[in-house]
C-alpha cells in the first residue's frame, strides 16, 4: 500500500513490521492495523480495506484504536463527581458508540518510535472533545515476535474521565465462514443488552448460546455482547482461543 492522503490533504504513511515469520501493516490514522500475514498461510489474517477511502466510511473501526471510550454510552450522558456530561449521540441520535465521529478511530496520529519489529503511535485528546473531560495523552505499540503481536495502550489523563480503549480487529483463521470455527472465552458471565445494544447487567452465560468455557463451534446466533473474563490471578493468561474447522490454525489471546 503506497502513502495515502486524507480529504483533507493529510497524509498517511502505512509502516510495515515484522519478526519470526509474522507481518503487521499499521496506519498512523485510527493506530490501526491494517494487515496481518503468518509465513506459510495463504490469506490475510484481519479484514481490511485496499486504501484509506473505506476507513472513512462502512469500515471505520476496522483495525482501528477505538476509544476514548469504546462500546457504547446509554442516553449520550454520564455523571462523573456529581457533573454531567453530554456526548455526540452518533448512534440512532440516542446513544454513543465508540466515542462518536471525533473518537480516536478517526484520528490521525503521531508515529511516536519504529524499529524493524515494533511501532508506537501517540496522541493527545483535548478536554471538551467529543464531550469528555479532561486532556488525555494515549499511546499504543504495536510488535511482532514468536509469531505473536502484542498490542500495549497506555493513557494519562488530568483529570477523572471515563477511558477505556479496545483494539477493533476482525482476525481470521480460515478462509470461510467464521462461524463455523471454534471458540472458547474463559467468561462466566456476559452482559446481555436491549434493543439498541445497550447492556443491561451481568448475567451468567450458562444455559445460554453464549456459554464459551468449553470450546463448541460459534454457530448462527447474534453475538454483539461483551464477555466478562473470570479473574484468575495476577498477569497475562490465555483468555480465548479461536480454531479454524479444520485445525490448521489457531489464535489464542
Amino acid at each position: 500500500m503506497e502513502l495515502e492522503k486524507l480529504p483533507d490533504g493529510r497524509a498517511v504513511e502505512p509502516v510495515t513490521i515484522t519478526k519470526d515469520g509474522l507481518t503487521a501493516t499499521l496506519l498512523p490514522y485510527g493506530a490501526r492495523l491494517h494487515d496481518l500475514r503468518l509465513d506459510g498461510v495463504p490469506f490475510q489474517l484481519v479484514l481490511g480495506a485496499g486504501g484509506i477511502e473505506p476507513y472513512l466510511g462502512d469500515m471505520a473501526y476496522f483495525g482501528a484504536t477505538v476509544g476514548r471510550f469504546a462500546n457504547r454510552i446509554g442516553g449520550a450522558s454520564f455523571e462523573i463527581e456529581g457533573e454531567t456530561f453530554e456526548t455526540e449521540a452518533n448512534q440512532d441520535g440516542r446513544h454513543t458508540l465508540h466515542s462518536g465521529t471525533t473518537g480516536t478511530h478517526a484520528q490521525l496520529w503521531q508515529i511516536a518510535e519504529r524499529s524493524a519489529d515494533a511501532v508506537t503511535f501517540a496522541l493527545t485528546l483535548p478536554d471538551g472533545q467529543g464531550g469528555f473531560p479532561g486532556t488525555l495523552d494515549v499511546s499504543v505499540r504495536y510488535a511482532v515476535s514468536d509469531g505473536a503481536l502484542s498490542i500495549v495502550t497506555e493513557a494519562r489523563t488530568d483529570r477523572a474521565t471515563p477511558c477505556s480503549f479496545a483494539h477493533h480487529s476482525y482476525f481470521r483463521v480460515h478462509e470461510g465462514d467464521v462461524r463455523d470455527a471454534q471458540l472458547r472465552i474463559d467468561a462466566d458471565d456476559y452482559l446481555p443488552v436491549d434493543a439498541d445494544l445497550i447492556p443491561t447487567g451481568e448475567e451468567p452465560v450458562e444455559g445460554t448460546p453464549f456459554d464459551f468455557r468449553a470450546s463448541r463451534v460459534i454457530g448462527h446466533h447474534g453475538y454483539d455482547h461483551n464477555f466478562c473474563l473470570n479473574r484468575r490471578g495476577e498477569g497475562l493468561r490465555d483468555v480465548a482461543e479461536l480454531r479454524a474447522p479444520d485445525g490448521g490454525l489457531t489464535l489464542t489471546v
